[in-house]
């Protein structure tokens, strides 16, 4: 009878470790980063940060940059898909859209990306959420017209993405609302933003980029010719004023990463992912570069003041 018991206990007690032990085991998140910038940087800081904090299990993170290249990135995906991860976290709407496409097994959080439920849909993939973080057109468009109130004709550079086409266009709309005129000049690859300079209008008051992966890792080109014509770059992110644009409106990227760790956290908790509606961030800030703002021949005060009339927070970067 003692052995019976001793022989039970010790199962039990087998069995509690192996509960345990699967309870605490770590699970793999995998993190697509499309091209190398602070940008991409902090919304990893804010992605792990908040999930390590919010879910119940501990994770692990297998972060894989693609470098800009298409086919690296489908390599990374593939990677992905064979190995042990729980769980895909692409940053970027191209990104989160070859995700969609090709991780079908996998709960997917589309981090900073568009159309994201459509894109989900279309691909007949049910395991999809995430966090968008764009800023509509009208209310960047009404930040830089109360900013820079003598603007008459801005130049905008732009990558040939088609997602970016649209937002072109869009901000095209609301920049003829305030008689302001748009000079768009596309670019296919980063080297076209070396020769860019030749074709920036003499008239043009300012260049605009929108938070686009290919322009924004090549602004400091950009940033040359804006200094050379005494012209601000005005930016859509606050990774590319910290490098030297004058202003942008836009949203925290680490915010944005601890958004999307928060929605990671409810899947890996229990919740199904296309379950969970697409997170929309609503809380804008000015980023507002004032050393760079008055190289570029900008009044940081005259930001400050759109900011505060518009209820913004203004965030000092240098």
């Amino acid at each position: 009878m003692k052995t019976a018991l001793k022989a039970l206990t010790t199962c039990t007690l087998a069995t509690f470790c192996s509960l345990t032990f699967a309870a605490t085991k770590p699970v793999t998140v995998g993190i697509l980063v499309p091209i190398a910038l602070p940008a991409m940087t902090q919304i990893v800081n804010g992605f792990e940060t908040a999930l390590n904090k919010a879910s119940k299990v501990p994770v692990k993170y297998l972060v894989k940059n693609a470098q800009g290249d298409a086919n690296i990135q489908r390599s990374i995906l593939q990677e992905f898909q064979s190995k042990d991860v729980t769980m895909v976290a692409p940053i970027g709407t191209d990104a989160a859209q070859m995700t969609i496409a090709m991780i079908r097994n996998k709960p997917i959080v589309g981090i900073a990306a568009n159309h994201l439920k459509s894109q989900a849909k279309k691909a007949n993939n049910p395991n999809v959420t995430g966090v968008m973080s764009k800023v509509p057109p009208f209310q960047r468009m009404q930040f830089i017209h109360l900013a820079m109130p003598n603007l008459k004709k801005l130049t905008i550079v732009y990558s040939s993405d088609s997602r970016i086409f649209n937002q072109v266009k869009e901000f095209e709309a609301q920049a003829k609302k305030n008689n302001i005129q748009v000079q768009p000049l596309m670019v296919s690859q980063l080297s076209d933003l070396y020769t860019i300079s030749d074709n920036i209008a003499p008239n043009a008051q300012a260049i605009f980029i929108l938070k686009d992966e290919l322009i924004v890792s090549g602004l400091n080109s950009l940033l040359q010719q804006a200094r050379s014509r005494h012209i601000p770059v005005i930016a859509s992110d606050d990774g590319s004023v910290a490098k030297g644009a004058a202003f942008a409106l836009g949203v925290s990227e680490y915010q944005t990463g601890v958004d999307a760790g928060k929605v990671a956290a409810e899947i890996l908790n229990g919740k199904k992912a296309g379950a969970l509606p697409v997170h929309m961030m609503d809380h804008y800030f000015v980023f507002l570069n004032p050393t760079s703002a008055k190289t570029q021949n900008v009044n940081p005060n005259a930001v400050k003041s759109a900011a505060k009339k518009l209820g913004y927070t203004v965030n000092i970067l240098n």
